[in-house]
């Protein structure tokens, strides 16, 4: 890594909240490395409003190519979240996502209650139609 890159990745958050947010869907993009700092301001935070006026949440991830994973506090705090939080899940949509995602979700399917679909890159637009078809019961 050149000096160059080092700062631009500082400026940009490694999770970042996206304008398709609204109501009970939270989207965020997932970047570089995820630090606990990116990923409690700008996912569990904004998890933890969304539930205080919401019975369930509808989720989009979507995978940058320059993600890299977690780094080891945000991976605990990630965990913790999907143990306390997890049941709140209504929908969860997965754009891009890495081979570790699908194996992590896997493992800890009995603390979500909702249902989850994996896209494809390039596919956006398709997880945000199916992830905020979400609120509607006859889906």
């Amino acid at each position: 890594m050149t000096t160059l890159e080092k700062p631009a990745g500082k400026n940009k958050p490694s999770v970042r909240v996206m304008p398709q947010s609204k109501g009970n869907t939270l989207c965020v993009e997932m970047a570089n490395s995820i630090t606990k700092e990116d990923y409690e301001r700008n996912f569990r935070d904004r998890f933890l409003e969304i539930i205080k006026k919401e019975p369930h949440i509808n989720l989009l991830f979507s995978f940058t190519p320059s993600y890299k994973g977690w780094e080891p506090d945000a991976a605990d705090l990630s965990l913790k979240s999907i143990m306390e939080l997890g049941h709140y899940i209504h929908r969860q949509a997965y754009v891009n996502a890495p081979k570790k995602i699908f194996f992590r979700n896997k493992l800890s399917a009995q603390l979500f209650s909702g249902e989850t679909r994996y896209f494809p890159e390039g596919q956006f637009r398709e997880a945000l139609e199916w992830v905020t078809g979400g609120d509607d019961s006859s889906n």
